[in-house]
């Protein structure tokens, strides 16, 4: 799960990711650029539980993760 905790217009948005497979914090922040907004997402979360000790041995959650921000990032600039 996934709650906002902090927003600061055109500037930032925090979240806080809790549950049983992770907790942790993240967020997204926007600057001026030219011809638009840069875009930037940060994480700090710990994964935890049998379940994910699990996947993680077949699973490449990094990368699983960054594929699929990219293809948000590639919806933003729409």
């Amino acid at each position: 799960c996934c709650r906002v905790n902090s927003v600061l217009p055109t500037h930032t948005l925090g979240a806080e990711y809790f549950g049983s497979l992770m907790e942790g914090k993240g967020g997204w922040r926007l600057e001026p650029a030219e011809g638009g907004t840069r875009v930037f997402y940060d994480i700090d979360v710990i994964a935890h539980g049998w379940l994910v000790d699990l996947m993680g041995k077949a699973i490449d959650f990094n990368h699983l993760h960054s594929r699929m921000m990219k293809d948000v990032f590639v919806c933003l600039e729409k």
